[in-house]
């Protein structure tokens, strides 16, 4: 929804979330500025505790901030789930802080795994002050965290990623194994001229609760395999491919399994950037005497919008051209 009077502050709104590059101390890493979001959490029993910590306004958290304390000093393992959905290609990664702001409070060793990978691979001791380690979430992550050190000592873990803007060039759509021998479904879809690399393809096996999964299946995106017999079981959830569209694309999927189980697939790409209004009539600085006033423009967009002038609806047309008659009574409000 747009209202024109607020367009100005609403586009400097947009720009203000894309921040300049940073670098996080001893990473060395460049992180992309980042758009705010929060994910919920599920927190197994433990001695973890929530900090009250804000995260920066140009980081997507997808989880935490969480401190893990060893209260003896020695290894204790925290167990915690959470849940992320974030496009594929941008970045990812797990952000650990080590003790204090100070400096205090640090573990000498650190375990940390997520999805059955331990992610520490290098010397992280008291000298570590933050840590942050590129990796692709899941759908449904588990992470195990087990720090050792001083009495009290502690790390700090979060989730983040870039959130950037997706289009939907296909789906989401619902394959169902059906009865009798296997069947290939061909799907052609086109790709939308504002959309750009990266593309991702999407399949979720059947549904949350892990029922009627697909143990099997063929799926090829125009002559290219995406996933295979390998790729399925009961125990996969989701699988994600970065892909290369075309201008037109064809979907081949075939499925093997028991007759009721499905799968969901789902292929975006970047893009849909945010909307700009441009105003035909009437014209800027515009006065009049009359009761009411006619408004047309148009809106670039990836995709269909709703306009609004001063609170009433517009009629929105083809190439999302528009046009709203508008009451000026009292003192001749502004549009």
């Amino acid at each position: 929804m747009f209202s024109l009077a607020r367009l100005r502050s609403l586009v400097g709104a947009c720009s203000a979330r894309f921040r300049t590059p940073r670098r996080l101390g001893l990473t060395g890493l460049l992180v992309p500025g980042l758009a705010a979001l929060w994910i919920g959490v599920g927190r197994d029993p433990g001695e973890a505790r929530p900090t009250a910590a804000q995260p920066p306004a140009d980081t997507a958290v997808l989880y935490g901030p969480v401190t893990f304390a060893t209260p003896t000093g020695d290894p204790q393992t925290f167990v915690e789930t959470f849940t992320a959905s974030v496009p594929m290609g941008g970045y990812q990664a797990l952000r650990i802080v080590n003790g204090e702001p100070g400096g205090s409070g640090r573990v000498a060793t650190l375990s940390l795994r997520l999805n059955g990978s331990e992610l520490i691979t290098g010397p992280f001791d008291e000298t570590v002050a933050l840590l942050e380690v590129p990796v692709t979430f899941l759908a449904d992550n588990t992470m195990e965290v087990t720090p050792a050190g001083e009495p009290g000592a502690q790390v700090t873990v979060s989730a983040v990623a870039e959130v950037a803007a997706r289009v939907t060039v296909y789906g989401p759509t619902v394959f169902t194994r059906r009865q009798g021998p296997p069947q290939t479904v061909i799907e052609h879809f086109s790709l939308p001229a504002s959309a750009e690399p990266p593309d991702s393809l999407v399949i979720t096996n059947g549904e949350p609760d892990g029922s009627r999964r697909i143990s099997a299946a063929w799926i090829t995106l125009n002559g290219a395999p995406v996933a295979g017999p390998s790729d399925f079981g009961p125990e996969v959830a989701q699988i994600l491919r970065q892909v290369t569209l075309s201008a037109s694309n064809q979907l081949s999927v075939r499925l093997a399994s028991t007759p009721g189980a499905f799968i969901t697939i789902e292929i975006s790409a970047a893009g849909g950037l945010p909307p700009v209004v441009h105003v035909t009539t009437p014209a800027p600085g515009a006065a009049t005497a009359d009761a009411q006033v006619t408004v047309t423009g148009t809106v670039d967009a990836t995709s269909a919008v709703t306009v609004t002038v001063n609170g009433q609806p517009a009629t929105v047309g083809a190439g999302n051209s528009f046009e709203a008659t508008v009451a000026l009574g009292g003192e001749g409000p502004t549009l």
